[in-house]
């Protein structure tokens, strides 16, 4: 009997192979069976969440509203419509629609009805805040005592585009500025991108210090902080992804931010002397005069703990920074006060003006002098004189704790 060279395979028996067979056809049926369950799963908690079974949710979106076109208010406006939702900080009117919110819920209401046009509410979180900046509405909302579930909405729809949970603890004070959201808590600062909540820094006060003030402009976020009886200016980059920190220095008093776009400039909340800031070091120079050291001091009081900064262009294309102490102060470039007014509210900038309320009415004033184009009645008075008015064509969107367009 002839014999091979190579080694032969003993034969599998029948039953085994048939055996091995079935239990290949079986294994492909259950991964097939198992990634067909994960994506049903996936898709299912997508669902749920999506229809707030999850997370208590519940949302309308709808079409974009038709943007007013840009007009000059009339020297008297009465009031179309009001809303008893508290108005979005940064620029509560967007291409048609105004932000406003209350208790659980943010709503997009159309600028020319005062209708709803898209809502967006959390059944079992209450809102702290909410911004709303070059077409998106980040909704801030409180957990376990913190202020740290933050959700993207796209304004003009009420679309849902982004989640996130903030690391900072406790109450937060949010402000904006375009592509900027700044929200600062008692040990932190959080400058975040409003349009996809992507982090660009973050200041953390060291260990045993708090926060008094952050204020942004377009020479950065000037914030104040303080360790025990040692006060500190440190200042940061507005817009770009890292951490870049300018300056951190000793002052010797308990300076605040009060101007950070023509100029950085601070005041003491001890002796309401007002100083300029060095950009490059840190290091106090000129003095402000800004009003009486009893008014400042009365009105840093009232001063928000998060802000961004008022800034106009004049006639001849150079910038003031309209501050508001006891009265608005317009600073120039050269650390100059251009022109003073007094006001009863926040100031705004309303097309090519500066708009101040003084006393149910609207000053519109040249940013180059400060003289008055135009003075806005409004008919019923705003409730509250104080509340910053926004430019939503020929009308005025009067933003604070309750909301009215007036055309």
């Amino acid at each position: 009997m002839a014999h091979s060279d190579q080694l032969s395979r003993p034969e599998v028996p029948a039953a085994l192979a048939r055996h091995r067979r079935e239990m290949r056809r079986a294994r492909t049926i259950y991964a097939v069976v198992v990634a067909v369950l994960v994506v049903i799963g996936f898709a299912g908690v997508r669902l749920a969440y999506a229809h707030g079974e999850l997370d208590k949710v519940t949302s309308t979106v709808g079409p974009s509203a038709t943007a007013l076109p840009t007009g000059t208010p009339a020297a008297a406006l009465r009031q179309v419509w009001s809303n008893a939702g508290q108005a979005a900080v940064g620029e509560p009117y967007e291409s048609g629609v105004v932000v406003t919110w209350s208790g659980h819920t943010v709503q997009g209401v159309d600028v020319s009805t005062g209708k709803v046009r898209w809502s967006y509410r959390k059944a079992d979180e209450v809102l702290c805040s909410v911004v709303q900046q070059d077409g998106s509405t980040i909704a801030l909302y409180r957990r376990d005592g913190n202020c740290d579930q933050v959700t993207g909405i796209t304004t003009a729809t009420g679309a849902p585009k982004w989640w996130r949970t903030l690391t900072d603890n406790g109450p937060l004070a949010l402000s904006s500025t375009a592509n900027v959201v700044l929200a600062v808590s008692a040990t932190t600062v959080h400058d975040f991108d409003n349009f996809g909540g992507v982090d660009r820094w973050l200041f953390t006060a060291p260990d045993g210090c708090q926060v008094d003030r952050a204020l942004g402009g377009s020479k950065g976020v000037l914030i104040s902080y303080h360790c025990g009886s040692q006060h500190h200016l440190t200042m940061h980059d507005l817009t770009t992804n890292k951490d870049k920190q300018n300056f951190d220095v000793p002052v010797n008093e308990d300076y605040v931010p009060v101007a950070a776009g023509t100029v950085l400039a601070v005041a003491s909340q001890s002796s309401g002397e007002v100083r300029t800031v060095n950009g490059a070091d840190g290091k106090l120079a000129a003095t402000l005069s800004l009003g009486s050291p009893d008014r400042v001091k009365a009105a840093l009081s009232g001063l928000p703990r998060s802000q961004t900064t008022v800034e106009a262009t004049s006639a001849d294309n150079t910038a003031v920074e309209i501050v508001r102490l006891d009265q608005a102060y317009a600073i120039g470039a050269q650390a100059a006060v251009a022109w003073t007014a007094k006001t009863s509210g926040w100031p705004s900038i309303v097309n090519d003006t500066v708009a101040l309320p003084v006393k149910g009415s609207i000053e519109l004033r040249s940013a180059t002098d400060g003289g008055v184009r135009r003075s806005v009645s409004l008919a019923p008075s705003p409730a509250q004189a104080d509340q910053p008015v926004f430019a939503a064509g020929s009308g005025l969107v009067v933003a604070g704790p309750t909301v009215a367009y007036y055309n």
